[in-house]
């Protein structure tokens, strides 16, 4: 009836703006209306709009990325994150969380397909890349192949386009993403993982193999380790550091453990999340017993707290340093945002003001 009406109204002051959502056929094909089509959101705009829900950049900049800048997927998948992951305190999922009444249509668009045809969305919901050869061979670990995609694409659920798995709509992402049991996302990670070194992919590869584990595997953290200093030479910070995270979670050593939250840490100061670096070291430096590494900390911890700040006041105290490594490591090797040059000693800063070093009181 509105879009009747829509059409007789070419002479009267009336303006009519419907809302389409695309690969959904509706009246509005039949119609000669003037049509702007609405892409996502650019990257800035997601991380401002990210912003309002106390979600991180670096978080916001992961999640435009995981919804193509969709602003519902983007609003509704950053509520559903918990606060730690909103700081970027703790690791994003692979897909990223909706509320269940935002799925409900999404879910009947896969009701009655086959469970093979499940499986094979299942597999090209948590491939991240969208790589249809990676998709192709993993399916084929598992037993099936390309053609379980076919139903779900009449039903526009997925395109296959050239050599990637486009969605119609990232919701439809998550709702085959919750559809999966915890069981399921192992195995079809176990076949990603495989496929994805077989296409030459290694440090995504060890992502997924991270994912099919349920506890503590010393292989997979030395290969996450690896994948962290790749990620740093070629200057992935954000990823290098959630590498490192990752196998800290991963080791049974607990010097390995501090070593890897060592690591992160350093990687998170040099690109410039103290606020990170701050939360990695904070607990870790009372737990560490190695007097090398708890030194480390220090230099790092007081750098970062530095940086967070806009005055150079460490608040925090440290007893039992190597003081000898920690002296020769510590002069001359940073300044505070004022530009005055700064020497941690025991807790202490000292802060070179052109007269001799002050000491600064602790809070």
């Amino acid at each position: 009836a509105l879009v009747f009406a829509a059409h007789r109204c070419d002479a009267d002051r009336v303006g009519f703006a419907f809302a389409q959502r695309s690969g959904v056929r509706c009246a509005l094909d039949q119609t000669r209306f003037a049509r702007i089509d609405l892409g996502g959101l650019d990257r800035d705009a997601a991380v401002a709009l990210l912003s309002d829900e106390g979600v991180v950049p670096l978080v916001a900049a992961r999640c435009w990325n995981l919804t193509n800048g969709n602003p519902l997927a983007l609003i509704e998948g950053a509520r559903g994150l918990s606060p730690a992951q909103r700081r970027g305190e703790a690791p994003l999922p692979a897909v990223l969380p909706v509320d269940d009444r935002l799925l409900d249509e999404y879910r009947t668009g896969l009701a009655g397909l086959a469970s093979a045809t499940l499986r094979a969305l299942g597999v090209a919901a948590l491939a991240s890349d969208d790589d249809l050869g990676v998709i192709t061979a993993a399916l084929a670990d598992l037993g099936g192949g390309p053609d379980d995609l076919g139903p779900a694409e009449h039903r526009g659920i997925v395109a296959l386009s050239g050599s990637r798995v486009r969605w119609r709509h990232p919701l439809l992402r998550c709702a085959v993403h919750q559809a999966l049991a915890a069981g399921q996302r192992r195995d079809l990670h176990r076949a990603l993982s495989a496929a994805t070194a077989a296409a030459g992919a290694d440090d995504r590869a060890v992502w997924h193999l991270a994912e099919s584990v349920t506890g503590p595997d010393d292989d997979i953290a030395d290969r996450l380790t690896a994948t962290a200093a790749s990620a740093y030479r070629r200057g992935a910070l954000a990823a290098a550091a959630e590498a490192y995270e990752q196998a800290a979670r991963l080791t049974t050593s607990t010097v390995d453990r501090d070593r890897h939250l060592l690591s992160a840490a350093d990687v998170c100061w040099a690109g410039g999340d103290f606020e990170r670096a701050i939360f990695l070291l904070n607990p870790a430096i009372d737990r560490t017993e190695d007097p090398i590494c708890r030194a480390r900390m220090a230099v790092i911890l007081g750098q970062a707290e530095a940086g967070d700040a806009s005055v150079a006041i460490l608040t925090h105290q440290y007893q039992g340093l190597d003081q000898d490594y920690f002296l020769a490591r510590c002069k001359d090797l940073w300044w505070d945002r004022q530009g005055r040059r700064v020497l941690l000693v025991g807790g202490c800063a000292l802060v070179g003001l052109g007269r001799g070093p002050q000491v600064l009181p602790r809070k």
